[in-house]
């Protein structure tokens, strides 16, 4: 699964999506977290990730165990979000 994602306060919107057919709340994205980084941001277990074990999206479909994201930042400085 891949992601490029478009984040505000509320939501994300995906740009580019491959094998990721969730929704698009802010609530339980990865990406929330990732943004907040200055550099890469790597979950390597995300069942052994405080944040992230009782996330929806790790305890059910699509159950994703590793995460990496790193925020993308353009001229303008809009965050992107390039998930993996």
């Amino acid at each position: 699964m891949a992601l490029i994602s478009l984040i505000d306060e509320d939501r994300q919107w995906f740009k580019s999506r491959l094998d990721f057919g969730h929704g698009d709340s802010r609530d339980i994205a990865f990406c929330s977290t990732a943004i907040q980084q200055p550099d890469v941001f790597v979950v390597p277990d995300a069942l052994q990730d405080e944040r992230f074990r009782t996330n929806p999206l790790v305890v059910s479909e699509p159950n994703i165990r590793f995460y990496a994201g790193v925020p993308l930042i353009n001229e303008m400085a809009t965050p992107w979000e390039l998930c993996a």
